[in-house]
């Protein structure tokens, strides 16, 4: 009974995007608290694939959930309901557990294979909201619209986001970018050739700009890598690129026949507004809240969730946009040097096993999260947690072979 469970739950958390993509479908038709049904998720994959070594092993991740516990005691003072730290747990800590469950996957060599599934799952999110939003409006206004997220817009919310929420779906379009290059060669051809288009579109149509801005540095490093590769991937990329550009330049000619009129006024807008000092400008009186609410409280910090995204559905919020500032204002600054560290030790842990991909995700998303909250988003943040687990604990690729025959003996 025992050896067979083993035998089947990889399988089960091998899918843990496409069991959110059900989910999600699900609460667009039915009231359920999405956020609590993931966080049970996570915690049953966590529990049933626990390994106390492996978790001990790893200090500045302990460090890190430690300082996320601790900050509770600022709830003395801090003047914000105890709940909010309780609904902080679900919406950032149980989250950061992917970290340990990414670590368990890459111990056991299975990190193509979450990769692989994770793009799956993702495109067939975007997939399924984008036919449902270009083609069906009323239907996708009516029942899909409507982000998950609690502190957004509702269904009259402009900006698309498939089932997920637009915020979510930018960085997560950002992420999956860079793992369709990373899994390019393994990809069978027509997902070669719809997975990309898919996640670009989506990415232009959530309207929002870190995304726009972070997928555009993403491509043109990733292609620049792959151009250094062997000269028969060069063609296909090229091939590949060559078909999405005939197929943006018809996107474009009938781009008002495509979208409603507000929509394109929304859109146009948005370009209007793709500044560096306008995307500053927005979040700097935010910014220097959160750092003011750190130096008078550096070590316990203002308590977690106290300054970020729960707060902002009491009115109460600090920082919405920008996640370091966030965790260093709530968890105090031994919490953010663990995170820190964290992110530093799965980089420089990629680069050695020459697993660039997973490298850039983290530095990408870093850069996406000093103006938008991307460690705090549903589904988006799931993915940054995972792969963060997994670029900590990769294997050399001489293991990974061995590991790959031995299994086929």
């Amino acid at each position: 009974m025992h050896g067979n469970y083993r035998i089947r739950a990889p399988k089960i958390y091998l899918n843990l995007f496409s069991i959110l993509n059900v989910f999600g479908i699900i609460a667009c038709f039915v009231n359920i608290k999405l956020g609590i049904v993931s966080a049970l998720l996570i915690l049953i994959f966590v529990i049933t694939h626990f390994n106390l070594k492996l978790f001990l092993n790893d200090f500045s991740f302990m460090l890190y959930l430690f300082c996320n516990l601790l900050s509770i005691v600022s709830y003395m003072w801090n003047q914000r309901p105890l709940s909010v730290f309780i609904s902080a747990i679900s919406f950032n800590v149980i989250p950061s557990l992917l970290y340990y469950l990414g670590k368990y996957i890459a111990e056991s060599n299975q990190d193509g294979i979450v990769i692989d599934r994770l793009l799956s799952a993702v495109v067939n999110m975007m997939l399924i909201g984008m036919v449902a939003y270009l083609i069906f409006p009323s239907f996708y206004y009516e029942y899909i619209g409507a982000s998950i997220d609690s502190y957004t817009y509702g269904l009259g919310e402009y900006r698309y986001g498939s089932f997920i929420s637009s915020l979510a779906l930018g960085s997560i379009g950002t992420i999956c970018v860079i793992l369709y290059f990373y899994r390019f060669e393994n990809l069978t051809f027509w997902k070669k050739i719809i997975f990309l288009p898919t996640i670009i579109i989506n990415v232009i149509l959530c309207m929002q700009r870190s995304a726009w801005v972070t997928t555009i540095i993403s491509i043109c490093v990733c292609l620049i890598h792959k151009f250094k590769s062997n000269r028969k991937l060069r063609i296909r990329l090229t091939g590949i690129f060559i078909i999405f550009s005939f197929f943006m330049v018809a996107v474009i000619f009938n781009i008002d026949k495509i979208l409603t009129p507000t929509q394109l006024m929304y859109f146009e807008s948005r370009l209007n507004v793709l500044k560096i000092s306008e995307m500053t400008s927005s979040r700097s009186d935010q910014w220097i809240q959160a750092w003011n609410v750190f130096c008078s409280n550096p070590i316990t910090g203002y308590g977690l969730g106290s300054c970020g995204q729960k707060a902002a559905t009491l009115g109460l919020s600090i920082i919405t946009d920008g996640n370091h500032l966030r965790i260093l204002a709530e968890i105090g600054f031994f919490g953010f040097f663990s995170f820190v560290i964290m992110n530093i030790k799965s980089i420089i842990n990629s680069v050695k096993k020459k697993n660039y991909y997973f490298a850039f995700v983290i530095i990408i998303c870093n850069m996406a999260a000093i103006g938008s909250p991307i460690f705090d988003q549903y589904y988006s943040s799931f993915a940054f947690w995972l792969i963060l687990g997994l670029a900590s604990n990769l294997k050399s690729n001489v293991s990974k072979e061995m590991s790959e025959i031995n299994g086929t003996k």
